[in-house]
Order: C-alpha cells, then structure tokens, then sequence
C-alpha cells in the first residue's frame, strides 16, 4: 500500500478548510524549505490560555519583520513525512533513511484493496520509525563520550544531542538508558505534532478542529 494523495491530504497537519481561513487572515505562511509552513502560535489551541508571551503576541504581524520569527512557528506540513521525522528530532540524513524504507515498504504493500484509517496509519508508521532504533546502540552508564556516541549513531540532529548532554539534565539522563530516551523524545515528539493537528485553533472565532472539522467552543470549555 502506497501513500496515496488522499492519504497525505488526510495526515495534513492544518485541515484545508482551516489553512485556507488562516492564509486570508495572515496567520499561516509559506516557508521557505519545501514540506513546511509557518504557523502563528496563537492558533496553536491552548497557547492563548496557558502561555502570556504568546497571548500578547498581536495577530496582525508583518510576516518580513522581525517580531515574525517569534510569532510565527515553522511545523511540518503532514503528520505523516519526512519533515516529521525531522521534527520529532532526528537529523536531515536519519529522516532521509527512514523515510525510503517506510515509502519502500509502503510500496511492498501496495496490493492492499483499501486504504487504512488515517490514525491506524500515523501508529503504525509511528511504531515503524521507532523498530528503526535498536537497542544494541545502547548506551546506559555515566561515560559521556559512549551517550555522544550512541547519540550520534542513532541519527538524532545537533540540536537534540545538545539538549540530551546538557549538564543540567545529567542526573536524569543517567536514570535509564540512551536507547530508552530517544524512543520515548521521538514518541512524544511525534505524539505532540498529531495533538497539533487535532486541535488548530482560529484565533477571534472560538472554533477548534477536532478530528478534521471544525467546532465552536467557548474559553470556559478550553480549559
């Protein structure tokens, strides 16, 4: 079974009804990397209500000035692409590799008569992404140079690494193993991006996407 367009139509991160809403209203942007968009933060549902930086960022913001790059966030276009990989923290050449194999091994599949659900699909190429770690890689003792190691043959990006050997994490890192957090970041990391796409939010209409349609809540039901 191959990804199919109507497939990647229905794994998008922001519902067309929606992108086309934000696009008139400025909110959502084209970025300059292809498989990606600039979302505002505020119709990310829940920013607004939890976060004051991001509540006072104002809406209506010149996309070419400076205050853009701190209201805008860039997210992948699909919960279901290489750019999220990329996402989830792996770097450009991880995300390639896996990418193939899982477009490979769709292609392997492709007698399948029907399409799968649309959330059957994103667990099982979640669980797919994560069979890709393996556990021999494992680093779990206090030696830095084997996590820096382990790190970087898993293929996680520059930045994760950084945020993984930070001094201030080290005494929680050395409470399980390297193979243990970069399974369980991915997992999360990926689990928030399909959070993400369930629940846009149209700032100044109270309406929130839930599934693929679009609801209209008051901020007493938000919370």
């Amino acid at each position: 079974m191959t990804v199919t367009s109507s497939q990647m139509a229905q794994s998008s991160v922001i519902a067309p009804e929606d992108a086309r809403d934000l696009r008139s209203r400025g909110l959502l942007l084209d970025d300059s990397k292809p498989g990606w968009c600039r979302l505002h933060k505020r119709a990310i549902f829940g920013f607004d209500f939890h976060d004051p930086d991001v509540q006072n960022i104002p809406l209506i913001i010149d996309p070419n000035s400076a205050a853009a790059s701190d209201a805008f966030g860039c997210i992948p276009e699909h919960v279901i692409s290489r750019e999220a990989l990329m996402d989830a923290g792996l770097s450009d050449a991880r995300a390639d590799s896996i990418w193939h194999l899982w477009t490979h091994r769709q292609a392997e599949n492709s007698s399948c008569e029907t399409d799968p659900d649309e959330t059957v699909l994103q667990a099982d190429f979640l669980k797919f992404v994560l069979d890709q770690f393996l556990i021999d890689l494992d680093a779990r003792g206090e030696d830095d140079d084997e996590w820096y190691r382990s790190l970087e043959q898993y293929g996680l990006s520059e930045k994760l690494i950084e945020a993984f050997m930070d001094p201030d994490c080290r005494y929680q890192r050395l409470d399980d193993t390297c193979h243990y957090w970069v399974t369980d970041t991915i997992r999360m990391c990926y689990t928030s991006l399909q959070l993400s796409a369930e629940n846009i939010t149209l700032p100044g209409k109270n309406t929130q996407r839930q599934g693929g349609s679009s609801v209209t809540t008051t901020p007493s039901q938000r919370h």
